[in-house]
């Protein structure tokens, strides 16, 4: 039977990942099953290949956000197959997109120039500007750089929302409490 899979770890960000075992003597192929389902249950992906490497990936993305991964090898020997190694990873792609959960925070010299710690995979960020009261949203823009300057607030408490942007990954947010004037 083929010996652990890796990637290793309960969790992984990356949304297509080569999966890959040590070689198990006297194999001359190997039969690979990769499955993916969201936490609902809907399968994303099923598929069964057959590789003389000791690696493979699935033709297409396993998840979009997050899904639970089930990778199952069979050796080969000849005409005979070991036992299946099965192992199952989570996929998060959020934590390929990850943010210091410290708080926005207002920069001296100006009430609503905010600045927070830029996550190292972010291209960009959006800011959403909610009602403390019910949630509705009052709006959203984007931002190239870990700070953005609102105006034009009606006066009285705001909800400010930042999440970094990695490619098509929505990290985690973080939220501040602001007054406009």
């Amino acid at each position: 039977m083929p010996a652990r899979i890796e990637p290793a770890g309960p969790e992984i960000a990356d949304v297509s990942p080569r999966f890959s075992w040590a070689p198990v003597q006297g194999a001359t192929h190997y039969t690979v099953r990769i499955e993916s389902r969201v936490p609902e249950g809907r399968v994303l992906l099923s598929e069964e290949t057959r590789t003389r490497e000791t690696h493979a990936r699935a033709t297409r993305p396993l998840a979009a956000g997050s899904a639970t991964v089930t990778v199952a090898v069979t050796a080969h020997c000849g005409e005979q197959a070991s036992a299946e190694r099965i192992e199952r990873r989570r996929i998060d792609a959020a934590l390929a997109c990850p943010v210091d959960v410290s708080p926005v925070e207002r920069m001296p010299g100006s009430a609503l120039a905010l600045r927070w710690a830029s996550a190292p995979a972010a291209s960009a960020y959006e800011v959403s500007v909610l009602s403390p009261v019910d949630g509705s949203l009052h709006g959203t823009r984007r931002s190239a750089e870990a700070r953005t300057v609102l105006t034009g607030l009606p006066r009285g408490d705001w909800m400010v929302a930042v999440r970094p942007l990695c490619g098509a990954v929505r990290g985690a947010v973080a939220y501040l409490l602001v007054e406009a004037p």
